[in-house]
């Protein structure tokens, strides 16, 4: 009848009944597959196989089972007829008979067979016997270059020594290669071992990470940066930057991203932000001051991010010369001209200046409302500031560590009075021990009813401080609240459960805070809480812990013995 409707050549009727087969229609298949088996033709074998797949389906092991064993009886040499009824013996719970097939399998079809590793992997399985299997040699190309991607760059290096197929592999995957990282090497790095690197990714090295100590050659970087016209990013993570990197950085013309987590000159520094004409982004994380004031000139008006550290110690300073470099860091920012630095940045939009130490507090006076552009600031653990004018573009600002010039605090308060930030949504005030409460009050109220975050730790405030800052609703967004180390009570914390009902995070840690407190926290309808930290609250106890946590609340929590109890 499937011939009739079909016409008298199999392989069309082959071919129809696995369309019926793939849309579910196993009666329908299985006629086909009938009438193909039934012709005795040269697609016997394949139809066998279908039709062994289609009574499976069906639940008919039985049929199926004789349809494999007609399979290996028509074609031993072939490692199908011995997948397919081990198959279907397994289905039947019959694993000793089907580990007997595979091993039969295993010493008639011929190790050039394409599902011969298949079916070894199936007999180990059985036996008990499982054994890495080369994925390299199972899987498409496009697999294992997808899987090498997700391994970092010292590891694919040394799976270049795993077998000369791995090799040849991994050499041919470009995008393996397109980030160099150099900085995981345990010996000195060679050009020869570059080159190879470049050549394997047809130089389109796009990101190239260095550790200066390991990569003596001074033709390193400016041989990828020669070869590869592609590259965009460049670190650098150890040692001094010198020389070597002003030479070559500027011959990148492609190149975004600069980040330095090694020491560099304030000259080298500036020299890097004039020459780089396409960067972006610069990191300057470890900015060792010489004895000329800052050039700032030359357009760096590309820059959208900017970080500048300059940390009070160098390698290998002990005590004594550790405080005489500190002293020369604090004479030498004198003479640094923060205000042209801004005037040269004005489409910067996350600025970083941290460890500005100054003796003259007049100096440091930063007018960053010059930065229209400008959505996150962090100037933490400067000494002797003013509070910097802001512009209204702001988003983040974090002031953490900063010690304030107090003869000048009228100036800062104006400057406070004088700001507009209707789009801050994150402000972070830990250890800022300066800030009063009538500073604090004018800040928030730039932002009244947006912060989403805000961090108090350590600042000068009480509780009835606390209470008036929640009542007067500044805290009404608050996502992630931190209060560490503040005169914290229990009316604080049930005020906060009334009036911030965003509140998912928040930092109790060090405070005065009870059980009872805790409780009712958890208890008030509308919370959301799903983070609380309770380290070093003597007040609480291990019921209130546990009460929270029975909520869903991840509570991390100190007993007086600081044994730590993580959820």
């Amino acid at each position: 009848m499937a011939s009739n409707a079909y016409g008298s050549d199999k392989k069309d009727i082959l071919a129809h009944g696995r369309s019926l087969y793939r849309s579910k229609d196993y009666e329908a298949a299985l006629r086909c597959f009938n009438t193909v088996v039934s012709s005795q033709d040269g697609s016997l074998f394949t139809a066998l196989d279908n039709r062994a797949a289609t009574h499976t389906q069906l639940g008919d092991l039985e049929s199926a089972l004789r349809d494999g064993r007609r399979m290996i009886k028509e074609d031993r040499g072939s490692s199908v007829g011995y997948l397919r009824t081990g198959k279907v013996l397994q289905l039947s719970a019959k694993e000793e008979v089907a580990l007997g097939i595979y091993r039969y399998g295993l010493g008639n079809v011929s190790k050039e067979d394409s599902n011969y590793e298949l079916l070894q992997i199936m007999h180990d399985k059985l036996a008990g016997q499982s054994k890495a299997v080369d994925f390299v040699k199972l899987l498409p190309l496009e697999l294992t270059q997808m899987i090498m991607r997700y391994l970092d760059f010292r590891t694919i290096v040394r799976l270049l020594r795993v077998s000369r197929p791995w090799n040849l592999t991994l050499s041919s995957f470009p995008t393996v290669w397109r980030h160099v990282d150099l900085s995981g090497a345990v010996r000195p790095v060679s050009m020869a071992a570059v080159r190879a690197y470049v050549r394997r990714s047809q130089r389109t090295i796009k990101r190239a990470t260095l550790h200066l100590s390991k990569c003596y050659h001074d033709e390193i970087l400016k041989h990828i940066i020669s070869r590869c016209k592609v590259l965009q990013r460049i670190d650098v993570v150890s040692g001094f930057a010198g020389n070597t990197i002003l030479r070559a950085a500027p011959l990148a013309i492609e190149l975004k991203t600069l980040i330095l987590d090694c020491y560099v000159t304030m000259d080298t520094m500036c020299q890097l932000l004039v020459d780089c004409s396409n960067l972006e982004r610069a990191e300057f994380h470890k900015v060792h001051c010489t004895g000329r004031p800052a050039s700032w000139r030359g357009n760096m008006s590309r820059i959208r991010s900017l970080l500048i550290n300059v940390p009070g110690e160098e390698p290998g300073c002990g005590l004594v010369s550790k405080t005489l470099f500190e002293f020369y860091v604090t004479i030498q920012l004198r003479y640094q001209n923060t205000s042209a630095l801004l005037e040269n940045i004005p489409n910067a939009q996350t600025l970083t200046l941290k460890n500005w130490h100054w003796t003259l507090p007049s100096l440091n006076h930063w007018d960053f409302s010059i930065t229209p552009k400008l959505q996150s600031l962090d100037i933490a653990n400067n000494q002797h500031i003013i509070f910097p004018r802001l512009p209204p573009s702001l988003r983040t600002l974090d002031l953490s560590s900063c010690i304030a010039a107090p003869e000048l605090d009228d100036l800062s308060l104006a400057n406070v009075m004088d700001s507009s930030l209707p789009e801050m949504k994150s402000l972070s005030l830990s250890n800022y021990h300066s800030m009063e409460p009538t500073r604090l009050t004018a800040l928030l109220s730039l932002g009244k009813g947006k912060l989403e975050l805000l961090n108090l730790k350590h600042c000068n405030l009480q509780a009835y401080n606390i209470s008036s800052l929640i009542q007067d609703g500044f805290l009404t967004n608050v996502i992630q609240l931190g209060l560490a180390g503040l005169p914290v009570n229990d009316t604080c914390v049930e005020l906060l459960a009334t009036n911030s009902h965003l509140l998912k995070y928040l930092d109790l840690s060090s405070t005065r805070v009870t059980g009872v407190g805790v409780k009712a926290l958890v208890l008030k309808p509308g919370v959301q809480l799903e983070r609380l930290n309770l380290m070093l609250c003597s007040s609480v106890n291990v019921d209130a812990v546990n009460f929270a946590r029975s909520y869903g609340i991840q509570t991390t929590y100190s007993f007086p013995e600081n044994r730590m109890l993580r959820n």
